[in-house]
């Protein structure tokens, strides 16, 4: 079996940017296709937590305490929506094909 290469990438999130190793996007996917399965009162914050523990692998724990600290700080611009968008866009480039939120169906 052949070993994965890493993909590295800079990515923006608010006005900063990081240095991100591309986990791979299958855990992501699939919590994509499994939300379509839960009740809809929860499907946001199971995707919210999938799409930040796939964000906290590829940018590491140094830069993921940065990144929390932003995100506690009242007076940054970073917000979990910057998040989300920078997941699915990555999401998106990585797997080759432009994401879909299955939250719209």
């Amino acid at each position: 079996m052949s070993k994965r290469v890493v993909e590295t990438r800079k990515i923006k999130l608010g006005d900063q940017n990081y240095e991100f190793r591309v986990p791979k996007v299958a855990g992501i996917l699939f919590a994509l296709m499994h939300i379509r399965n839960l009740p809809e009162n929860e499907r946001e914050a199971y995707m919210i937590y999938e799409q930040v523990e796939w964000l906290k692998k590829g940018l590491g724990e140094e830069q993921w305490k940065l990144i929390e600290g932003r995100l506690k700080d009242d007076d940054d611009i970073l917000d979990f929506p910057d998040l989300s968008n920078s997941t699915l866009g990555l999401v998106g480039e990585v797997a080759g094909r432009p994401p879909t939120s299955s939250t719209a169906s």
